[in-house]
């Protein structure tokens, strides 16, 4: 239900005329997370996140800024030069 719900949503905003959406170099989601390249500034991706924000009055989104690095699932993604490396990345331990 959730991949048939987000679903819609993502077709309602990619295909929505707002320019915001020309600066998405890729979107990949796995359920209900959401990994983004952005190629805007960080205002248009704050601006971005109040625009996906109001598909819906139920959703709720954050925002990860990762530079050159981030952490998603469990997977490390680093840019290099121009191109992607990975990794497997586990939680610290707690304990």
């Amino acid at each position: 239900m959730v991949d048939i719900f987000l679903n819609s949503i993502e077709n309602g905003i990619f295909n929505s005329s707002n320019n915001l959406v020309n600066n998405v170099a890729y979107w990949f989601r796995h359920v209900d997370d959401i990994l983004c390249l952005w190629r805007g500034t960080k205002t248009e991706l704050h601006n971005s996140l109040t625009f996906l924000k109001s598909h819906h009055p139920n959703i709720q989104l954050t925002l990860e800024i990762g530079g050159s690095k981030i952490n998603f699932l469990d997977l490390s993604i680093n840019i290099n030069g121009g191109h992607h490396t990975f990794d497997i990345y586990r939680k610290a331990d707690l304990y």
